[in-house]
């Protein structure tokens, strides 16, 4: 009940999601690199590679970090 959707996709033994596309950690509700393009937008820069640990942390090759950073859009599907 801790969970605005009730399930936490990255339970390792519930997997209420069977495929993904794009940015895990904006699926579980804290889009990390749309945090860093903004924070650098108004010139503050995080002492760490926060898309690195964040890929690290969930074991996830996120495929649209780099956009996201670049703040490139034409990668997003509706």
């Amino acid at each position: 009940m801790d969970k605005a959707g009730a399930y936490a996709i990255q339970h390792p033994d519930f997997h209420p999601v069977t495929s993904l596309q794009g940015c895990f950690a904006s699926v579980m509700g804290l889009p990390l690199c749309h945090l860093v393009r903004m924070l650098r937008q108004v010139g503050i820069t995080p002492p760490t590679n926060v898309p690195g640990a964040c890929q690290a942390a969930l074991s996830y090759d996120c495929p649209v970090s780099a956009l996201i950073l670049q703040g490139k859009t034409g990668w997003i599907r509706i």
